[in-house]
């Protein structure tokens, strides 16, 4: 059963009601974050986890689909596209949060994932990628480098699998 609710934290755009399965989504919002027409996230056991630093933005498209225990951080930028499905315990983050040696700048950048993909279980995606419209990213997947459009990926790190077939992938919108 889904409740919806007034998604309310601080600096927060959201268009509508989200829709709830669990416990509300833990929300730090330092920079921007816009949210569309029916989200809905799942956390019965492990909330969602939606951050922004103060130089980051977070946009989240309509009918976007979180299960329980999504971490999305943006420190530069993180897009997420129309009818997109996060299965649990997905990473999203577009920094490395820290240098990985004495002197080298920490990689930031920003993290863009196209409309209707759909993302498994455990998958990770790095800082720099972006993710084509009607992919799909197989569980446990580490995304370290940029997916077509109408492509499965799997792997770590993740390659392209197959190619998927769709009439017409402008028009096509997932039932709710």
């Amino acid at each position: 059963m889904v409740f919806f609710f007034e998604l309310r934290a601080r600096g927060v755009h959201n268009a509508s009601r989200a829709g709830l399965r669990g416990k509300k989504p833990r929300i730090r919002n330092a920079g921007t974050m816009r949210i569309g027409r029916e989200f809905w996230t799942g956390g019965r056991v492990t909330r969602v986890q939606l951050a922004t630093q103060p130089s980051g933005t977070l946009v989240i498209g309509d009918y976007v689909g979180m299960n329980e225990g999504v971490s999305i951080m943006a420190v530069h930028e993180v897009t997420i596209g129309d009818y997109t499905l996060i299965a649990d315990y997905v990473a999203i983050h577009d920094t490395d949060f820290h240098e990985l040696a004495p002197g080298v700048p920490v990689k930031t950048a920003p993290v863009r994932i196209g409309r209707n993909v759909w993302i498994g279980r455990n998958a990770i995606v790095l800082s720099g990628v972006t993710i084509g419209p009607n992919a799909v990213v197989a569980a446990g997947s580490v995304v370290t480098s940029d997916v077509p459009a109408n492509t499965i990926v799997g792997g770590s790190p993740a390659r392209v699998i197959r190619e998927l077939e769709i009439a017409d992938p402008a028009h096509y919108v997932r039932p709710r």
